[in-house]
């Protein structure tokens, strides 16, 4: 994880210092706040991307966590083996099935 992470760095920094050389000015200032104009653009894809994708991986994972949960939950609490750790399991199963209904509402997705 932190090789690719460095890559993505030097990637992103070799970029913007081509960029840097390719359009000179006389003003190193504007030179300065063109780069760090563009590598904070550019980490902030990365992030929203990286976000997104989290949001979508949990978005498919969720229901079939909620089945899994409900169906163990279900089978404890009926079979009177933890009754009372199945109807949590079968309760937060529910919960956890509302939640992902509402949170793309919420989140405006």
């Amino acid at each position: 994880m932190k090789k690719v992470l460095l890559l993505l760095i030097s990637l992103l920094l070799s970029k913007e210092i081509a960029i840097a050389l390719c359009f000179p000015t006389n003003s190193t200032s504007s030179m300065v706040e063109t780069f760090f104009d563009a590598l904070l653009e550019s980490i902030e894809v990365m992030v929203v991307n990286f976000v997104s994708a989290v949001i979508q991986f949990i978005r498919r994972i969720v229901p079939y966590l909620c089945v899994g949960l409900f169906s163990i939950g279900l089978v404890l609490w009926l079979s009177g083996f933890e009754k009372y750790t199945g109807r949590r399991l079968v309760i937060s199963a529910i919960l956890l099935s509302v939640f992902l209904e509402v949170m793309p509402s919420l989140l405006g997705l």
